[in-house]
């Protein structure tokens, strides 16, 4: 890989603060959806699939898969962000992105702090593959690692 796989999925990560509601609004234009979406794409392999493992439901193909997945978890909140992430090598194909995310769903005034993981797949300098885990254990179990 001529590009480790740490790099490549550090550069996918939208910055701490980024209201995620916002990056994936419901109620976009379509020029701005699209534009989302051909920008995501450009981190993925051809054949990229992503899963949300707390929505039960199912793999999703694509850039506007990913859209999709983000647009079901995101239903309840306002608003939504992630603040500190560790990035930890799971063999040098695979990254295990640890993130404490930030949420406040709709009618209510104080944020909930929620400490998530995904496990990224990384192919041919693109990413193959992002399974996200609302808890973290799940996230390390699926890198087949222990909680640190």
């Amino acid at each position: 890989m001529s590009r480790k796989a740490v790099d490549i999925v550090r550069a996918f990560q939208p910055d701490p603060g980024v209201d995620i509601v916002q990056l994936f609004a419901r109620d976009a234009d379509a020029l701005t959806v699209d534009m989302t979406v051909d920008w995501l794409q450009g981190f993925f392999t051809d054949d990229f699939v992503c899963a949300f493992h707390a929505l039960g439901s199912g793999e999703r193909r694509g850039a506007t898969g990913l859209r999709e997945i983000w647009l079901d978890w995101l239903q309840p909140w306002e608003s939504y962000t992630t603040g500190r992430k560790d990035f930890v090598e799971v063999g040098a194909d695979r990254v295990l992105v640890l993130s404490l995310d930030y949420g406040r769903r709709h009618g209510l005034s104080d944020d909930v702090e929620m400490t998530g993981g995904a496990l990224y797949s990384v192919r041919d300098g693109k990413i193959a593959r992002i399974e996200f885990f609302p808890v973290r254990e799940d996230a390390y179990a699926a890198a087949g690692l222990e909680p640190g």
